[in-house]
């Protein structure tokens, strides 16, 4: 006991950096399979859209979630949570197209590597007006970082450069 409480101090107390992405996007494959994008909205914070579709039936569904992201043991390792709408639309041969609109909440565990995302998630889904209720989906999600936060602090790095550079000739009364 004295050894994991002391464990759990140290992982929780070491300052990291969360998610090394600003925009990342890929697919999704599990329970339904579908599209992923996630940008980054604050620090450690990210907004995350999912188009999915079911793998037997004829439905297809759409969520938007606010996750946020706590770092584990090394940097680009963290689990999340997340809160969300999502809206399912089913078509029916038989019966004219249903659209459901529910709440739902998600946790998983994500880790990046160079210019590549892998996350797993559990999102438990509530829905407000549909026959069944409840419904839980898992799923993989693989994604390509298309902006990190590395192209984020070099372009700062450059604007900030050019800025200074302007200044210097402003200094002299000079102009370029």
């Amino acid at each position: 006991m004295k050894y994991s409480s002391s464990l759990l101090f140290t992982l929780f107390s070491i300052s990291l950096c969360g998610q090394s992405y600003f925009t990342a996007g890929g697919v999704r494959l599990g329970t339904e399979n579908g599209l992923t994008i996630q940008q980054r909205i604050f620090k450690n914070t990210t907004l995350e859209g999912i188009v999915l579709s079911g793998f037997k039936s004829d439905y297809v569904s759409a969520g938007l979630q606010i996750q946020r992201h706590y770092p584990l043991l090394f940097k680009n390792f963290n689990v999340y949570t997340g809160i969300g709408i999502q809206s399912k639309y089913i078509q029916d041969p038989e019966k004219e197209a249903l659209n459901y609109t529910g709440a739902s909440i998600a946790g998983g565990i994500e880790l990046s590597l160079g210019r590549f995302n892998v996350s797993w998630d559990y999102k438990p889904v509530i829905y407000f007006d549909a026959p069944r209720t409840f419904q839980s989906e898992s799923g993989i999600s693989f994604r390509y970082i298309f902006i990190s936060n590395k192209d984020i602090k070099k372009h700062q790095r450059k604007s900030k450069r050019k800025k200074k550079k302007k200044n210097d000739w402003d200094w002299f009364g000079l102009k370029k």
